[in-house]
């Protein structure tokens, strides 16, 4: 048999382009080693199919796994649909109705527990020496159980439970009573009331005067431990539409002051106030110094309005110048004099006098003290006398009518010097017809005159006279009385006094027309 060419001859025959020798059909391919038997088949072509069983057993798995999957998302369906539908009719864990803990209860529970509740409830409401309690029947405590579950249970999404169940729920707003407003306010406000009548009330921040400092300075206010009714009423409203059974007042139901230190306007008034009192002025009656103001006494007139705004107090102002009136006025006051012949005798009422204008003088001093600029004020007076003297004393001059009841005798001085003088006989003393005594002036004189009396409305007397010279209104003077037998002595009182008048007798009576005038001063005592 021929040489078979080894490896090395073939390539180099390819590589010189040589054609090799044609191979007999007959030659063998030789055989390959067993390990190459996938080489055998890439080199014939020929493809082998995958091993059957293993396939079927993947398939198999698969379905298993796919069954199993089914099966635990339906079991889990039906347990979350479960779940759901529980709470769609109960509450959820952690779950507050008001103070109510209301877990796990279903609907007809809770309602049952609400309805309970409602008929055993009490509120104690205490604070400081306050103590109160109020049933439900007190306050007509009502409530709606099935609507108020309802609203409650649909607060909570019983489908989303899984994130649910990992918070809690406060469902209080569901919680809607009704009480009897009106008859718990009437409750409410007459216990406060008879609380804070022993309570300190509160105080508001005002301006203060200190004598050691002459001037006002802001004080600070206080909140005292009054309760302010409509705070607890707000305060136990609250407490009933949470169904709380105790309510601790504190300072927020405290009264609170209407005005606190820190107001821009307090601080305004302080200013305004301590200008007023740096303000002084004199008083002069008679060009004589009767008051002096300093600040202590001006610090007496001022006040804070309800705007915070300085005012006078117009009654203490009036009561300091009603003082200072009294002491310079004299109608109507007794006064004790020497008569020119020598008699002291004591005066008291009438007309004549000093009448201080005590209106002007507050007003006066209110102009100079609300400017600031100070000055002197003289007193001002509604009527004058012929002199100025202290109280008490003659304040007229030396032409005057000298009435002695006593003496039932009349005297007219001018000068000092006794220019006309007459018995007479004055009013009965009979209670109803006395000669009024007192200071006064000569109103008028008529000649002749008719001189009528009346009582009760209807006339009583009518009289002619000569000379009518009146000094009480027109009701009494001097005049002529021709029907007098006598006059002087105890005739007064003896039953022939007259309605009051000063009877005269008729020549004595014109001789007085003759001399006295409007205006001329009549004194007339006992």
């Amino acid at each position: 048999m021929p040489s078979k060419p080894d490896k090395a001859n073939r390539g180099r025959h390819a590589a010189k382009g040589n054609t090799p020798p044609a191979r007999a059909a007959t030659t063998k391919i030789p055989a390959m080693p067993p390990q190459s038997t996938t080489a055998m088949r890439s080199v014939s072509g020929v493809r082998q199919q995958p091993r059957i069983p293993q396939l079927k057993k993947k398939r198999f798995v698969a379905k298993v796994v796919a069954i199993t999957l089914a099966v635990v998302v339906a079991l889990a369906a039906v347990v979350y649909s479960g779940v759901a539908l529980y709470f769609s009719s109960h509450f959820m864990p952690d779950t507050t109705l008001g103070n109510f803990d209301m877990s796990l209860m279903s609907s007809k529970q809770a309602e049952d527990f609400i309805a309970e509740q409602v008929a055993d409830y009490e509120l104690t409401v205490t604070g400081k020496d306050f103590s109160v309690a109020y049933t439900s029947s007190d306050i007509g405590l009502a409530l709606n159980e099935s609507e108020v579950v309802s609203t409650a249970l649909r607060m909570t999404n019983p489908w989303a439970w899984p994130l649910e169940l990992r918070r809690a729920h406060d469902v209080s707003e569901a919680l809607v009573t009704t009480h009897d407003r009106s008859q718990l306010n009437d409750k409410v406000t007459a216990a406060v009331e008879t609380y804070n009548v022993e309570a300190e009330q509160p105080v508001d921040a005002t301006i203060a005067y200190e004598e050691d400092l002459d001037r006002f300075v802001i004080s600070s206010e206080k909140v005292g431990t009054a309760l302010d009714p409509k705070a607890v009423l707000s305060a136990v409203d609250q407490a009933i539409v949470t169904f709380s059974n105790k309510l601790e007042l504190t300072e927020s139901e405290l009264l609170q002051p209407a005005v606190f230190s820190d107001d821009e306007a307090l601080a305004a008034a302080e200013g305004a106030a301590n200008a007023m009192v740096a303000t002084s002025f004199d008083v002069t009656a008679g060009g004589e110094l009767v008051f002096e103001s300093d600040p202590d006494m001006v610090a007496t007139w001022i006040k804070l309005d309800e705007n915070l705004q300085v005012s006078f107090d117009d009654e203490a102002l009036a009561a300091w110048a009603g003082e200072i009136s009294s002491g310079f006025s004299t109608i109507g006051s007794t006064r004790t004099y020497t008569r020119p012949d020598g008699k002291q005798c004591t005066v008291t009422g009438g007309i004549y006098g000093w009448d201080v204008d005590a209106g002007s003088l507050v007003e006066q001093v209110k102009a100079i003290v609300t400017s600031g600029e100070g000055g002197t004020v003289n007193l001002p007076y509604k009527q004058t006398a012929d002199k100025f003297a202290p109280q008490g004393e003659q304040d007229w001059g030396d032409r005057y009518v000298d009435v002695d009841l006593a003496e039932q005798h009349v005297r007219f001085f001018d000068g000092g010097n006794l220019i006309w003088e007459s018995d007479c006989v004055s009013g009965a003393p009979d209670g109803k017809n006395d000669t009024p005594t007192g200071v006064y002036v000569l109103n008028a004189k008529e000649s002749p005159s008719v001189l009528i009396g009346y009582e009760n409305g209807k006339k009583t007397y009518e009289s002619k006279v000569q000379y009518w010279m009146p000094w009480v209104g027109n009701l009494v003077g001097f005049h002529d009385a021709d029907w007098q037998a006598a006059f002087g002595g105890t005739r007064y009182a003896d039953g022939f006094g007259s309605h009051g008048c000063i009877n005269l007798p008729v020549d004595k009576a014109a001789n007085l027309y003759g001399l006295i005038q409007p205006g001329d001063t009549v004194v007339c005592h006992w």
